[in-house]
C-alpha cells in the first residue's frame, strides 16, 4: 500500500519525539565551560551549549526520517555498515579515470555531467578482467553514505548534508560519488550481477526564504549539478513517491509547536538533572510514579512506576528508560 501525506506526517512525529527523548532524558550538566563565554553570558552559555548538543543529536535525524519513509514506500533499507561493496583492491586503470575525470570535471564552467564519466566506467569496466574472487571490504570509514537504499534492482546511496556546504565541498563530494559508481561497477562485475546505482549528495531542506539554495550555494558545490544533488524536495518526493512533500514533514513540526510540545524540553535547556528527566518521563510517557512525591534523586536510583495502560508496577532507574521503552506487562510502547 503506497504511502500516505499524512503518514509522512505522522512519521516525521515519532521521528522528532524520539530524538528529542533521546537526546534530552538522562542528560547530564556538561562540566566544560567557554572561558569568556560563560563569564560574559553565563546563563545565555548554558542555553547556547544545550541548542549546539541538540543540533549535534539531531545530525542522524534527517536519515532516520528517510529510512522510515522510503522503507514503507517500498525501498529495502540497507545497514550501511554492513554492507561491503568496496574492493581491498581497485584496479589501476579505475583509478586513472577516476583522478582524470575528477580533474576535468573540475575546471571552472566545463560542466562535465556525471554521465559522461559513468558512460567511460562502464566502458572501462567492460574491458577489465574482474576476478570472481576479488576482496571486498566494508566502506571505509568517512566514506560518506549516510542512507542506502534499494529497490527494483538499483541501489541508491545518499550522503545527507547541513544546508552550509563548506567552500570546497563540491570537488570532495565530486570525486565521493565517483568512487561509490566505481565500486558497485567493480562489485557487480565481480559478482555477475547488473544492479543499478545511484549515488547523491541531500540537501534535506531550503532554509531561504527569499532566494533559492542553489543561488547561495551553487558556486560552493561546483562541478555538482541537480542530478548529482538533491534539494529538499528533489529528494522527498522521490523516496516518499509524492509530490512536495516537505510540507507534509513541516506540517508534523508545526503541529509539535500548536501542541506546546517543545514546552516540555524548555527547562531542560537550562539544568539538566535528574528532576527534569523525571518531569519529561512523566509528561512524555504512558507511566506515572506510584508515589508522585518520591523523585529520584540520581539517574541510576529505582523508584516504583506504574503502566497507565495496565496498572503494572515495576521499579525502574531513569537510565533503563534511555533503552527499554515498553512496558514490562503488557508491552505497551510508553513514549506517547
Amino acid at each position: 500500500m503506497p504511502i500516505t501525506a499524512q503518514r509522512i506526517t505522522d512519521i516525521t512525529t515519532d521521528v522528532v519525539k524520539e530524538s528529542f527523548f533521546s537526546y534530552f532524558l538522562g542528560r547530564e550538566e556538561g562540566d566544560t565551560r567557554h572561558a569568556v563565554l560563560a563569564k560574559f553570558f553565563p546563563a545565555e552559555s548554558i542555553v547556547g551549549s544545550a541548542i549546539v548538543g541538540i543540533a549535534t543529536s539531531l545530525g542522524g535525524f534527517w536519515e532516520k526520517l528517510a529510512a522510515k519513509i522510503a522503507s514503507e514506500n517500498g525501498f529495502e533499507v540497507l545497514e550501511v555498515k554492513k554492507y561491503c561493496f568496496q574492493p581491498v583492491h581497485v584496479p589501476a586503470p579505475i583509478n586513472t579515470l577516476i583522478s582524470s575525470k575528477h580533474q576535468n570535471r573540475m575546471v571552472p564552467h566545463n560542466n562535465v555531467p556525471m554521465s559522461e564519466y559513468e558512460t567511460e566506467l562502464k566502458n572501462l569496466i567492460a574491458t577489465l578482467d574482474i576476478p570472481v574472487d576479488l576482496v571486498f571490504q566494508k566502506l571505509e570509514k568517512g566514506s560518506g553514505i549516510d542512507l542506502l537504499l534499494k529497490k527494483n534492482n538499483t541501489l541508491y546511496a545518499y550522503d545527507l548534508k547541513t544546508v552550509q556546504l563548506n567552500a570546497s565541498g563540491g570537488g570532495l563530494y565530486s570525486e565521493r560519488l565517483m568512487k561509490w559508481a566505481a565500486y558497485n561497477a567493480i562489485y557487480q562485475k565481480s559478482k555477475g550481477t547488473s544492479d543499478l546505482f545511484e549515488g547523491h549528495i541531500v540537501i534535506p531542506y531550503d532554509p531561504h526564504t527569499r532566494n533559492n539554495w542553489w543561488d547561495r550555494f551553487g558556486g560552493r558545490v561546483y562541478p555538482l549539478d541537480h542530478i548529482d544533488l538533491k534539494l529538499c524536495n528533489d529528494f522527498w518526493d522521490f523516496i516518499s513517491g509524492i509530490q512536495n512533500s516537505f510540507q507534509y514533514i513541516e506540517q508534523a513540526v508545526d503541529r509539535l509547536v500548536t501542541q506546546g510540545y517543545p514546552a516540555i524540553y524548555h527547562p531542560s535547556l537550562r539544568q539538566s538533572d535528574p528532576q527534569q528527566s523525571f518531569n519529561i518521563l512523566i509528561k512524555t510517557c504512558n507511566v506515572t510514579a506510584a508515589d508522585p512525591d518520591n523523585v529520584p534523586t540520581t539517574f541510576v536510583e529505582k523508584i516504583e512506576w506504574e503502566c497507565t495502560a495496565c496498572d503494572h508496577h515495576f521499579e525502574k532507574s531513569i537510565r533503563w528508560f534511555e533503552k527499554n521503552r515498553f512496558c514490562p506487562s503488557c508491552s505497551l510502547r510508553f513514549l506517547k
